[in-house]
């Protein structure tokens, strides 16, 4: 299936192959990134079985090379969320990145070299969680919004995000096996989903349905991942479960062309 064929709520496995484990069974799990992870994180806690135990590393306004403690967010001592989350060894994380970065420099219709740096970072921090044993979902980041303050500068953020962000996530995802979690459908899925926002970048409001949103996707997103039998295959369309394949190995990773 690809991806002009995602119309609503979609979790998709796009590796050729993951062996999982029961659902119920005792492991460690994260959600990772910026203060949108940060916005959900007590409904994603809540909303997790009793048997998971669940940890959050984020901040707001993390820009990739800031998580992977190659630069300090402004105003922040340097420090390596990467490491961090090596340190707590969780079977599996959710992590997404790049809202920020597609802020940076907003006004410059130049955002080569501020994306390569994205990209360069997010591959660096894939390469050391993987490395160290660690499932990663991707998460694909949600939909920004012209809405003042600094509209123009979200909307600039958003076109970048639809051009380059979520597109190079996609491609990272197949090329590494990852499973991925299309926040970004999750959120405009929903019924008047424009509204869920109250800043034009954050999905929460009062009634906490955005936040509600993101943390279900998170949960199905580790429960795909860790179903009963293993190597199946599990996508969601329009709300409904549909199985894929059933296959039992991960494939080995392409050659990327240099």
């Amino acid at each position: 299936m690809g991806r002009s064929g995602i119309i609503t709520f979609l979790l998709l496995l796009v590796a050729t192959g993951v062996q999982a484990q029961e659902c119920d069974e005792f492991f460690v799990s994260s959600i990772a990134g910026d203060s949108i992870t940060n916005a959900y994180r007590a409904e994603f806690f809540g909303t997790a079985p009793d048997e998971w135990e669940v940890h959050k590393v984020a901040l707001g306004g993390l820009r990739a090379e800031n998580f992977n403690g190659e630069k300090p967010k402004k105003g922040e001592p340097l420090f390596d969320y990467t490491q961090e989350l090596i340190d707590i060894d969780p079977a599996i994380i959710v992590l997404m990145l790049g809202t920020n970065d597609s802020l940076a420099d907003w006004e410059n219709p130049d955002h080569s070299a501020d994306f390569a740096v994205y990209t360069n970072s997010m591959t660096s921090i894939l390469d050391r969680l993987d490395e160290a044993g660690i499932e990663v979902i991707l998460g694909i980041p949600t939909p920004m919004q012209n809405i003042d303050p600094m509209g123009a500068k979200k909307a600039a953020g958003e076109v970048r995000l639809e051009a380059l962000y979520r597109p190079w996530l996609w491609d990272e995802a197949e090329f590494r096996g990852l499973l991925i979690v299309d926040f970004y459908n999750v959120i405009v899925s929903y019924p008047g989903w424009e509204e869920l926002f109250a800043d034009g970048v954050h999905p929460y409001t009062d009634d906490d349905a955005g936040r509600y949103l993101m943390a279900d996707a998170a949960v199905d997103a580790i429960r795909l991942q860790y179903v009963p039998e293993p190597g199946l295959y599990l996508s969601v369309l329009s709300g409904a479960i549909m199985l894929a394949a059933l296959l039992k190995f991960r494939a080995p990773l392409p050659i990327r062309e240099t």
